[in-house]
């Protein structure tokens, strides 16, 4: 829902809401301004288009888990060695998944 603000009321401000039985699925910010500016806010860069979280069905969580991780930072310093550790997180989020089975398909 969105209300005149301003002077003369040339601005904007927005509530968001998701129909019921439905949650954002990242928290949001209690309003959206669009200002002298010319764009929304809050945004974290101006220069891209204003996308709003995604509203999706609300169920408790299954499971809930930590991860900690610990590699040696050199290996992320080229494409190579990023590709190793996302394989290597990919392999272990799916052994943890053959196991409490959390996902109902493997993580690809």
């Amino acid at each position: 829902m969105c209300k005149d603000w301003g002077a003369g009321g040339q601005f904007k401000v927005c509530e968001i809401a998701c129909n019921p039985g439905l949650k954002f699925s990242q928290p949001v910010p209690k309003f959206y301004t669009c200002g002298a500016e010319g764009f929304w806010r809050p945004t974290l860069s101006p220069a891209l288009p204003m996308v709003y979280p995604a509203c999706s069905v609300s169920k408790p969580a299954q499971r809930v888990f930590k991860v900690n991780m610990m590699f040696p930072t050199s290996v992320l310093c080229n494409d190579a060695g990023q590709g190793v550790l996302r394989q290597k997180v990919r392999n272990a989020v799916n052994s943890l998944n053959r196991d409490w089975n959390f996902c109902s398909y493997s993580v690809e």
